[in-house]
């Protein structure tokens, strides 16, 4: 349990570490460096070979997270599931692979008018998305081996810092375009040959799988469980993909360039959201597995409470704002700002819903997940088409926001049918009030200092006057005085202070 608990603790810190690198990149770095079309192809070659990589292992993530435990055994390579694993993703590469050679033509031919470059590149999604599933693989591997640290430090640091250097080597003439883009895919293989040599130090490498291990009826069901789940994975990742790939249709690949870079900053919104929902999954479906509806109705009143709560506070710091910090970009991004305070409600409606993917995905009623998903999909393409060529970037941004709002009303009513529960409580329309109040602060004239300065300003006012309204009305029971922030905060240095021992 130590060596688990110190993982926990240097993935968290990985991950804190990566969130900073990926901003500066995203958000400083490449406006800075590149051009918005190199930035738009770039965006459209990972979210296509992204979708694409989703295909290839053909559930083998959710076969591992299920049936690994039963292979479990070091002295036998764990019977050879790693080889299970990397023999499925390559049979579904040989598969989807041929395929997109087939079609490549009608791939090339849709993103010819807008976006050229990207033909020019197309054959690239093969060894990117090859490198970007391999590694997916792997990297559950080790998860299952509870070894999460160094495959986190790789995807969520190392190669963000080398995205970086990569960027600054172009950028100052030693490499062309071509090159970059080369370079840019292999930093995916890197990785993947990077998780090979760290998976032969704790693991013995055997990719020969022991059909024999569990019988004919058992790796029957492995296969049919992975092949439920792909469908669900595709649909999951086509959410997140769709608006790039269907803009890189209609517009420029700059108008993609500066959309990816403005649809990056209201994430930071959700970030709370994506940790809490890792730590209250396991406690979700233990409190299904024994009935306890109290708990579930716990779980997801608070969750939605607390992050309504912090994500209101994180719309308004991002959306007041928006003008100044993209005043030290490049002009050609001012125009981001509109698709940022778009995109910011939809991610506040996920937070304001709390952790109900749980509730869905990991329950028996998984199968009204997996339709709710692949309507969603469905959903989402149809709103992108008809929304896209009506007010172009803006509207990739209305159709996500739109089809967030569907989905999450849709898995409120199942939870609601299901399991007679909502996540809204008393607290809930006060603190959406409160944050529509502080966002008229937006009409508020600063004077005319550096962008940094009014960020600064605007923000500790802002900050102040939410959170002593929240204290004030006790809008969180649990912040009601100032006296506990001061025993949290205590707490908190005397935590550092023992670290650093």
């Amino acid at each position: 349990m130590g060596e688990i608990k110190k993982q926990g603790i240097n993935n968290t810190l990985f991950v804190v570490a990566g969130i900073f690198v990926g901003f500066l990149n995203t958000l400083y770095v490449q406006p800075q460096l590149l051009l918005a079309s190199e930035i738009g192809l770039t965006k459209v070659l990972f979210s296509f070979s992204t979708l694409f990589a989703t295909l290839l292992p053909m559930g083998v993530g959710n076969i591992t997270l299920r049936y690994f435990p039963r292979f479990k055994d070091d002295a036998s390579g764990h019977h050879g599931f790693l080889g299970l694993m990397t023999g499925i993703t390559l049979i579904g590469f040989l598969v989807y692979g041929s395929l997109l050679v087939l079609f490549a033509h009608f791939f090339i031919d849709y993103y010819q008018a807008k976006s050229p470059e990207f033909g020019q590149f197309f054959y690239y999604v093969l060894p990117f998305s090859f490198c970007i599933a391999m590694a997916g693989v792997f990297n559950t591997f080790c998860n299952g081996n509870f070894r999460s640290s160094v495959p986190t430090f790789l995807n969520d640091v190392f190669l963000k810092i080398l995205f970086i250097v990569l960027i600054f080597i172009y950028h100052f003439g030693w490499i062309g375009f071509v090159s970059y883009i080369q370079l840019y895919v292999g930093v995916f293989v890197l990785q993947t040959l990077l998780l090979v040599y760290y998976i032969s130090t704790f693991s013995k490498l055997n990719f020969k799988y022991d059909w024999s291990y569990m019988g004919r009826e058992t790796n029957r069901e492995i296969l049919l469980y992975g092949l439920t789940f792909l469908l669900s994975s595709v649909a999951s990742m086509g959410l997140k993909t769709l608006d790039v790939l269907i803009l890189a249709k209609y517009l420029p690949l700059a108008a993609v360039g500066i959309y990816g870079v403005a649809a990056t900053i209201p994430l930071i919104i959700e970030a709370p959201l994506n940790s809490l929902e890792r730590i209250a999954a396991p406690k979700v479906t233990e409190a299904m597995e024994f009935n306890q509806t109290d708990e579930l109705q716990k779980i997801y009143t608070q969750s939605s409470h607390y992050l309504l709560l912090v994500g209101g506070w994180l719309f308004l710091m991002i959306n007041l704002n928006i003008h100044d910090f993209l005043l030290m970009l490049k002009p050609e991004y001012a125009v981001g700002a509109k698709i940022v305070m778009i995109l910011s409600v939809g991610n506040l409606i996920n937070m304001a819903t709390g952790v109900n993917n749980p509730f869905v995905y990991y329950s028996k009623y998984y199968k009204t997940g997996v339709t709710i998903l692949l309507s969603m999909v469905v959903v989402a393409t149809v709103n992108l088409l008809i929304f896209i060529p009506l007010w172009g970037l803006e509207g990739a941004a209305y159709a996500t926001v739109l089809s967030n709002l569907v989905m999450n009303i849709a898995k409120s009513i199942v939870i609601k049918v299901k399991f007679g529960i909502l996540p809204f409580n008393k607290s809930t329309l006060p603190l959406f009030l409160l944050t529509g109040v502080c966002w008229l602060a937006i009409f508020i004239p600063m004077p005319g200092w550096h962008p940094f300065f009014g960020i600064a300003i605007r923000s500790v006012l802002v900050s102040g006057i939410y959170f002593l309204v929240v204290l004030g009305f006790r809008l969180s029971p649990e912040m009601v005085t100032i006296q506990k922030i001061k025993w949290i905060a205590a707490d908190v240095v005397e935590k550092v202070k023992k670290m650093g021992r």
